[in-house]
């Protein structure tokens, strides 16, 4: 039922999330990952989508490297799709420095409800997998840049007739590697204003592309 998709340029951040979904008590899942090469450049849409064609879950689950999930996490998105079919949700990921250090605040813990397209954070999201293929997969022009490939798909997404929901019950925490070490696109990207640009600005007719 469920494929969990964790894309990486940084293998040892799979630790925590094999740990995490060793502890799942739903264990009916895939897990795939795709782990990226930082000097070969960006090519985060284009590892999206080579998971979505490999994958078989009717659900996709969208779960980053460094992020621990609570234990009957699956359970809880399998019914949150069962409940709303023809929705991409989004959880909240607070995250810590050091083990025992208080947790960041993560806006996703006050947001109840219907979100707009541009709030489908997806560090940590799930979603039906038909939806991908409906919207054609990710936009792989989004790899001559860097970021902002969620929120093109999130607007593909309501062009579909899809909505966007978060669930602030289903907490999750994470390392905040970020804050550790560099990141190998943040801050280099000449194109990302225009990333942003195209992200937010799809005409009718536009959204449905066909890298799936």
């Amino acid at each position: 039922m469920i494929s969990v998709l964790t894309p990486t340029i940084r293998p040892q951040g799979l630790q925590m999330v094999m740990e995490s979904l060793e502890r799942q008590t739903n264990q009916e899942f895939e897990w795939l990952v795709e782990m990226g090469m930082p000097w070969r450049g960006h090519d985060l849409s284009a590892s999206m989508n080579r998971m979505l064609r490999r994958a078989q879950g009717d659900i996709i689950v969208i779960h980053q490297d460094y992020i621990t999930a609570p234990d009957n996490a699956l359970e809880k998105i399998l019914e949150n799709h069962r409940l709303s079919p023809m929705t991409l949700f989004t959880y909240p990921v607070s995250k810590y420095i050091q083990l025992g250090d208080d947790l960041k605040h993560d806006w996703r813990q006050d947001a109840i409800g219907f979100r707009p397209y541009y709030q489908w954070e997806t560090d940590y999201a799930s979603a039906p997998r038909k939806m991908f293929f409906d919207v054609g997969g990710y936009d792989e022009d989004f790899d001559k840049g860097w970021s902002w490939e969620n929120v093109n798909i999130g607007h593909r997404a309501e062009k579909a007739g899809y909505v966007v929901r978060c669930d602030s019950t289903l907490k999750t925490t994470a390392w905040d590697h970020d804050a550790a070490m560099a990141h190998p696109f943040r801050g280099k990207n000449e194109n990302q204003e225009l990333s942003k640009s195209k992200a937010m600005m799809i005409e009718a007719g536009e959204w449905k592309l066909n890298y799936l």
